[in-house]
């Protein structure tokens, strides 16, 4: 491949000029002797010296190559996590706040206790599930006088309609 500019490479490799001249001036990007890159060259320099953990971004970028695009195969990894000073006053910034709109929206009674919301949905389960099992009992004699199919569906049907209306009813407050 023909030698680029500076800027010109640094486009190909979808990076800064700025980023490709710290690059140069590390030793990581080498140009050729007259000043110019070899994109597919320092690709290849770029892939064997830098750390994949922080310049995953140079080293999966799409070049060219025989006028046709091409990604540089990398493994990726995780990202580190952030270190700095800020970035640890920034995270516990933002843990308090969720932390005091969790207790406003508690104060508020927006949520409830985790063991009252179980105890509500085990006392309509409770609720639906004695209903559907007295069904059977309910309507065993008038099923057994009945010989209509359609008469005997229509008696299941209502019940099984009165005890899903009795669920949708079930007082909210329950627990």
């Amino acid at each position: 491949m023909k030698t680029q500019s500076l800027r010109a490479t640094a486009r190909l490799l979808g990076i800064s000029h700025v980023r490709l001249i710290q690059l140069r001036d590390t030793g990581k990007a080498t140009p050729e002797a007259d000043g110019r890159f070899d994109p597919a060259k320092v690709a290849a320099e770029l892939k064997r010296t830098l750390d994949p953990m922080n310049d995953s971004k140079i080293l999966g970028t799409i070049l060219p190559m025989n006028g046709k695009p091409a990604t540089i195969p990398i493994r990726r990894t995780e990202p580190r996590l952030p270190v700095s000073q800020f970035d640890a006053r920034t995270k516990l910034t933002l843990v308090r706040a969720e932390r005091e709109a969790f207790a406003l929206k508690k104060d508020r009674e927006e949520v409830l206790p985790v063991q009252e919301v179980r105890e509500a949905w085990g006392g309509m389960l409770t609720a639906c599930r004695s209903g559907l099992l007295s069904i059977g009992d309910e309507l065993a004699e008038k099923l057994a006088a009945e010989t209509d199919p359609i008469e005997c569906r229509a008696l299941v049907d209502g019940a099984v309609e009165r005890e899903l209306t009795k669920l949708a009813e079930y007082p909210a407050n329950a627990a």
